[in-house]
């Protein structure tokens, strides 16, 4: 007996966001995970010490839209909340699945950002870690989503 279609699409993990890999409740914990690490120190550098998330998010909204030599890149980093934000909004209203997954990929395509920004003289603390946990666990459902059934079978049985 060969494989069907759908043992193979759940071997490729190709199901739509919206099928069972999206299961409701990787959303609430990654929401909730993301709230909380906006309270938590999430880097370290300066002389006053740790910064918390929300500092943090609230300083590379403010700076990324302003002179800096790393403008483009504080302002990509800026936009992984509003960007998170939305596609929560979205995914709770279950409308526009491709803008959902799209949303997804472009805030998780930004994080690595932080990770340069981070190399100059930051150093990593607990509250970014829960912050890029809380982002995997809502959005990376959702962006690995993205490769269609069909495609997924061809590629799985090239």
């Amino acid at each position: 007996m060969g494989m069907t279609q759908d043992t193979i699409c759940d071997v490729a993990g190709a199901r739509p966001a919206t099928g069972r890999f999206a299961l409701p409740w990787l959303l609430g914990l990654g929401a909730a995970v993301y709230a909380i690490s906006f309270a938590l120190p999430a880097v370290e550098g300066r002389p006053g010490g740790a910064v918390s998330g929300w500092e943090c998010a609230w300083v590379v909204l403010a700076v990324g839209f302003g002179e800096h030599p790393f403008s483009f890149v504080i302002c990509a980093i800026g936009l992984i909340n509003p960007l998170t934000l939305v596609y929560c909004l979205l995914r709770v209203l279950h409308i526009l699945p491709r803008v959902r997954r799209g949303l997804a990929i472009a805030a998780l395509s930004f994080v690595p950002l932080c990770w340069y920004v981070m190399a100059h003289d930051l150093r990593v603390e607990i509250g970014h870690l829960a912050w890029v946990a809380g982002l995997l666990l809502m959005l990376l459902p959702e962006a690995l989503g993205m490769a269609s059934r069909r495609r997924a079978v061809k590629d799985l049985l090239r």
